[in-house]
């Protein structure tokens, strides 16, 4: 009866996990559109969230609302709680991206952090 050892398999986890941790932390908070509304009325709440939860799972904060059916399209963002969440080090999805620089949000941020390049 041959007896096998698990420890180089944890030890493989437990290294990949510390030379990843720093990475995790970065990406452990995203801002990202939820949809709300019934079929073919959607509308979409911005939401601060766990980037592991389901897109219309659990969220942390609620921080404001997008309705692309209204002309033009209606998009309110409480600017001071995305430029915390942001200033934290969540990341925001590639729509809420465009949205954030099209509201000016993210260059605040960025003249923000760097005064001396304003």
């Amino acid at each position: 009866m041959q007896v096998h050892s698990d420890t180089r398999m944890l030890d493989r986890i437990t290294v990949w996990n510390f030379e990843n941790e720093e990475e995790k932390k970065k990406r452990m908070v995203k801002i990202r559109l939820r949809q709300v509304g019934s079929k073919k009325q959607l509308s979409y709440r911005v939401v601060v969230a766990d980037a592991r939860s389901p897109r219309d799972g659990r969220f942390i904060e609620n921080i404001g609302h997008y309705n692309p059916r209204t002309d033009p399209p209606t998009v309110q963002i409480d600017e001071e709680r995305a430029r915390y969440w942001l200033s934290q080090g969540a990341q925001p999805t590639d729509p809420l991206r465009l949205m954030l620089e099209r509201l000016g949000i993210l260059d605040k941020l960025a003249a923000y952090a760097n005064p001396s390049n304003s």
